[in-house]
């Protein structure tokens, strides 16, 4: 009988620098620079190709990482002076003017995103949904500016960290950038500054995207393109000031990943408030699902939410058993809702509890690691009301 024992995904800190513009030289090298640490949680292989865009939708996006479009994404600050965090969530909330997502303060209960203020910890946050994959007691996310830092620090520092949070990469880490690093001027400035090996360098600095999840040019005034320093460059010609505002560029791509809803939607049609979260538990040769998530306007309808499944490159797995398929044979599992109240918010336990199990016999698992992506559609009928980003599931069997 095969057992299979859940893998601990660890999540792997890539630290991604923040260049300031300096100059001359010596000023370089007599400054330490600002350092972004933008937390990643995947591996090059697990990353999907670009959507199809347009060389004006510009910007480095994993698209795997993003939220639902319409999503509220809930924010907790967990210390800080009330000012500070005010003006968090009004920097944060810029990015809504040019897509269909939202963040909101909350000061009670669960929360997407979890800012902590320390000096310490610099400027970080996981990329898109990485977010939920952090145990709900800790931090996702630190600011290390305070209420007496320049305005300008926190505005730019917010919409980078912010950017990050819905599913944006390094702009200078794409490979469309084409930067002609001059190594070796690199390599002795960390040597000296942070007392890093070439091998730290190469990670930290030098380090590039396999993919780009965008065409067109870099985008050198994107506000995901920190400041670059002329003597780091063979060339010596790019040099990239302090971004401060979202570039026409950062618009673009967030308003082609985080589209507006159809005009014809109504304020009352049923919808899903948060992005659906879940933790998948196994049981008897079973996976168990016990989504969270809020419907708004739900009373009088009936849904289908259904978990459908997908190979760990997106592909859609079949299932030949003809147990738990889809009209055109997809893998999923699904169950009945029928609201009773016009706002109703489900939990992992408890009363207002749904759970719905699929056999792993429908899975094509084989000997040692699997690695399997589901995600969640709600449906009213033949509607599609709500579409989840797509989640890992990873474990062991053997």
């Amino acid at each position: 009988m095969n057992i299979i024992k859940f893998a601990v995904i660890a999540l792997r800190k890539s630290r991604l620098i923040i260049l300031m513009l300096l100059s001359p030289t010596s000023a370089v090298f007599s400054q330490q620079l600002d350092v972004c640490t933008a937390i990643t949680n995947y591996s090059e292989d697990e990353i999907l190709p670009s959507l199809k865009d347009t060389i004006i939708t510009r910007g480095t996006m994993d698209i795997s990482k993003c939220w639902s479009a319409g999503s509220s994404i809930r924010v907790k600050f967990l210390n800080g002076d009330t000012a500070l965090q005010s003006k968090v969530i009004f920097y944060a909330n810029v990015w809504s003017l040019y897509g269909n997502i939202f963040f909101e303060k909350v000061t009670n209960g669960d929360a997407e995103i979890r800012v902590f203020f320390d000096s310490t910890k610099g400027n970080n946050s996981p990329i898109g949904i990485d977010l939920t994959r952090i145990t709900k007691s800790l931090p996702t996310t630190y600011f290390s500016f305070t209420l007496q830092s320049p305005e300008s620090n926190v505005k730019r520092h917010v919409l980078h960290e912010f950017g990050h949070m819905l599913g944006l990469l390094h702009e200078n880490s794409s490979p469309i950038a084409n930067i002609d690093w001059n190594k070796d001027t690199v390599y002795k400035y960390y040597k000296k500054v942070q007392g890093w090996s070439n091998r730290q360098v190469d990670e930290n600095v030098f380090r590039t995207y396999e993919k780009t999840f965008s065409n067109g040019l870099f985008d050198t005034l994107s506000i995901m393109c920190y400041s670059l320093p002329s003597i780091f460059t063979i060339s010596k010609k790019i040099i990239i000031g302090n971004n401060m505002e979202l570039s026409d560029g950062d618009k673009n791509i967030i308003n082609q990943m985080y589209p507006q809803a159809s005009e014809t939607a109504s304020s009352e049609d049923p919808k899903v408030k948060y992005t659906i979260t879940c933790n998948p538990e196994y049981s008897k040769n079973m996976f168990v699902f016990k989504p969270v998530f809020e419907l708004l306007n739900g009373n009088g309808f009936s849904f289908k939410l259904g978990a459908y499944f997908f190979d760990e490159k997106g592909i859609a797995l079949n299932d030949k058993s003809n147990i738990n398929r889809s009209k055109d044979g997809q893998v999923v599992s699904w169950t009945k809702i029928t609201p009773c109240c016009k706002t109703i918010a489900f939990a992992s336990s408890g009363k207002n509890q749904i759970a719905f199990t699929l056999p792993t016999a429908v899975l094509p698992i084989k000997n040692g690691k699997n690695v399997f992506k589901y995600q969640f559609i709600l449906w009213s009928g033949n509607t599609k009301i709500y579409c989840s980003p797509k989640y890992n599931i990873e474990f062991i069997n053997g």
